[in-house]
C-alpha cells in the first residue's frame, strides 16, 4: 500500500479546499462529473504516474477545475468589457485563475511537501455536456516522503 500516495491526495485536496473549491474527486480523466451531482467549483485530480526514489515519492497530476456556466448571469464586469463573453465565462476564468495561483501558494508552504512545480500552465476546458462546464486544467507534481514500508 502506497501511503505517500494517501498523504499527496490529502495535501493536494486540503490545499484546494483552502482555496474555496466545493468538491474534490479523484479517478479517471472521464470521471469527470459534468451532470451537476456535485457542488461547484469541482476539481478532478487524476493520477498520470509516480516516480519512486530512496527516501522520496514524485507524484504527477493533471487537476482539472471547473465551474457551472450560466448563460443568464451577466456581471457588471462582462457588459462594459467589450470582449463581451456571453454569461458568467470571464468571470469564471478570472475566478479559478485566482484559485489556482493562491492554490500554489499554499503548496508552496506546505511543510510536508519537500518539492513542487515551480510554474503551471493553464490549458482552458469547455465541456458542452448535460450542464456547461468551463474552467482550466493543469498538470502538477509534488514530492514527499515515502512510506518505507515493505
Amino acid at each position: 500500500m502506497d501511503y505517500g500516495l494517501y498523504n499527496a491526495n490529502e495535501i493536494i485536496s486540503s490545499k484546494l479546499r483552502q482555496c474555496g473549491i466545493s468538491t474534490i474527486t479523484f479517478g479517471a480523466p472521464d470521471e469527470l462529473d459534468n451532470n451537476k451531482n456535485t457542488i461547484m467549483p469541482l476539481a478532478h485530480m487524476v493520477l498520470d504516474g509516480s516516480l519512486m526514489r530512496d527516501t522520496t515519492q514524485l507524484y504527477n497530476y493533471r487537476i482539472a477545475v471547473v465551474d457551472l456556466v450560466d448563460s443568464n448571469d451577466i456581471s457588471p464586469r462582462t457588459v462594459f468589457n467589450t470582449l463581451t463573453l456571453s454569461g458568467n465565462k470571464e468571470d469564471i476564468f478570472h475566478d479559478l485563475a485566482e484559485r489556482i495561483n493562491k492554490f500554489k501558494s499554499l503548496i508552496r508552504q506546505d511543510l510536508d511537501i519537500i518539492e513542487s512545480t515551480d510554474e503551471i500552465n493553464l490549458d482552458t476546458i469547455s465541456d458542452q455536456g448535460q450542464n456547461a462546464l468551463l474552467g482550466y486544467e493543469f498538470t502538477f507534481s509534488i514530492t514527499v516522503e515515502s512510506a518505507g514500508i515493505c
